[in-house]
C-alpha cells in the first residue's frame, strides 16, 4: 500500500523507495519486518549491515546486499504483506478469509464500507485498497489505544485518507447516525452481532450487503436469525416437539408456526400408531409441519426441532443410508420447495407449546389437527402459551 495525496486523495502508486517509505524487509519466507526508511539509519541482521541510503531510489522488489555479503528484497507493504508483519492486538483475518468477505460483500472502487471492530487492521486494510480511490472504510472500536494504534498503522501505510478511525461501543451505540443510509457494505466482527444489527439496517443503502463474522456456529446461527427478522419481515417459525408415546404404541406429534415477532399463526397435533422410533417419529413430525407450512403458505419458513442429531442429519448425510434415508430426501425435498428453508436445534424448553400439542394428540388421537386459533378446540393450557418469550 503505497501513499496517498491528500489534496486530491489520489493513491500515488510510487515505484521507488523515497526517504520516509515504510518497507517490508524480506529475509526469508517466515522472517520478514516492517521498516521506515530513513537516511543515515541501518539494519542489522544475520546478514550483516545494510544502509538505507543504499534503498532510497532502488524499485520497490530489489534485492540490496549487506556487508556480509548476505542479502534481502525490499518489498512495498501491500495489505498482503501488511497482514504478515503487523502488530497482532487481536485475533486477526488473513488473506484467505479478506478476500472471501471482500468479494461476498462486492466491494468496489467508490464503496462506503462500515466496519466493527477494527482490531490490529488486517481487513481494514484491505477494505482500503478495494474501496480507494473515491470511497471510504469507516471503522470502529470500542477499545481507545487499539484504535489509537490502528489509525498509526494507517498513517504508516499510506492510506489514512481513505479510513476514518472511530471509539464507540457498535453494540450497546449503534453506529454513528451521520452515516445512515451512506453504506454499500457493513463488516461485524463482534461478540454479540445481533445487538448491532438493528443499528445496521439504519446504515444501508438499498441493496446493500452485510457481513457478519463469527468464530462458532452458535453465533451464527443467533446473527441470522437476526438478519432474517429484521430484513425479511415475514419469516415464519416451525417449532416441532419430539413424540410422546405410551405403553400402547401411540405416538402424538406436534408443531407451532409463529410469525417474525414471535407470535403463533398456526399449529397442528397428528396421533401416529406406526413408527419405528422417536427418531423415525420426529422425521414423519418435520414432513407433516412442512407439508402444512406450503399447504397455507407459511414461507419463508425456518424449522425448529430439539432432536439434535435429526437436525445434523438433514444437513449432513450421517442418516442417508439408514432406514431413514428416504423419509430425510422427501425432507429435503419440501424444505427445498420452502424457499430453502432450513432445520436448526433447539432445546425441549423453547418447544413447551408444541410438547403440549404433542402429549393432547396423544390423548385424543387427532388425524391431521390443523388450528389457527388458540387455544385450539380441547385444548388443555392457558391463552397466553402460545407467545414468544
Amino acid at each position: 500500500m503505497l501513499p496517498v495525496e491528500s489534496a486530491k486523495k489520489k493513491l500515488s502508486f510510487t515505484i521507488c523507495i523515497q526517504d520516509g517509505d515504510l518497507v517490508i524487509v524480506y529475509e526469508r519466507y517466515d522472517n520478514m519486518k516492517a521498516v521506515k526508511v530513513c537516511d543515515g539509519s541501518v539494519l542489522e541482521n544475520r546478514f550483516g549491515v545494510s544502509k538505507h541510503s543504499d534503498w532510497i531510489g532502488k524499485q520497490f522488489g530489489s534485492k540490496v546486499f549487506s556487508s556480509k555479503g548476505g542479502f534481502v528484497y525490499l518489498l512495498a507493504p501491500t495489505p498482503e504483506l501488511w497482514t504478515l508483519v503487523l502488530s497482532h492486538r487481536t485475533q486477526i483475518l488473513y488473506i484467505a478469509d479478506i478476500s472471501f468477505v471482500i468479494v461476498f460483500l462486492e466491494i468496489v472502487p467508490g464503496c462506503v464500507v462500515l466496519e466493527s471492530g477494527t482490531g490490529s487492521g488486517s481487513l481494514t486494510t484491505s477494505l482500503a485498497r478495494a474501496v480507494a480511490p473515491k470511497g471510504h472504510v469507516y471503522t470502529f472500536d470500542f477499545h481507545e489505544q487499539r484504535a489509537a494504534s490502528a489509525r498509526e498503522d494507517f498513517e504508516k501505510t499510506g492510506i489514512s485518507n481513505t479510513v476514518t478511525v472511530g471509539v464507540r461501543d457498535i453494540q450497546g451505540e449503534g453506529f454513528p447516525e451521520e452515516l445512515s443510509g451512506r453504506a454499500d457494505s457493513v463488516f461485524l466482527d463482534l461478540p454479540q452481532p445481533w445487538l448491532a444489527i438493528p443499528s445496521v439496517e439504519k446504515m444501508l443503502k438499498q441493496d446493500a450487503i452485510v457481513c457478519s463474522f463469527s468464530p462458532c456456529i452458535e453465533l451464527v446461527q443467533r446473527a441470522s436469525e437476526t438478519l432474517r427478522s429484521k430484513f425479511t419481515g415475514n419469516d415464519y417459525k416451525a417449532a416441532h416437539s419430539p413424540p410422546v408415546r405410551d405403553n400402547t404404541g401411540l405416538a402424538g406429534l406436534g408443531g407451532i408456526f409463529r410469525d417474525h415477532e414471535g407470535s403463533a399463526v398456526g399449529g397442528f397435533r397428528h396421533t401416529l400408531e406406526v413408527a419405528n422410533s422417536p427418531r423415525h417419529a420426529e422425521l414423519l413430525a418435520l414432513i407433516q409441519g412442512m407439508q402444512l407450512a406450503l399447504d397455507h403458505q407459511l414461507t419463508p419458513l425456518v424449522v425448529e426441532t430439539d432432536c439434535m442429531d435429526l437436525a445434523q442429519a438433514v444437513s449432513g448425510s450421517s442418516l442417508d443410508h439408514s432406514d431413514l434415508g428416504f423419509l430425510l430426501s422427501d425432507l429435503r425435498a419440501l424444505l427445498h420447495a420452502a424457499l430453502d428453508a432450513r432445520v436448526s436445534y433447539s432445546n425441549h424448553k423453547a418447544n413447551l407449546v408444541a410438547h403440549i400439542l404433542a402429549q393432547e394428540a396423544k390423548d385424543g388421537q387427532f388425524c391431521v389437527d390443523f388450528f389457527t386459533n388458540f387455544p385450539p378446540k380441547g385444548g388443555g393450557y392457558c391463552n397466553d402459551s402460545p407467545s414468544m418469550n
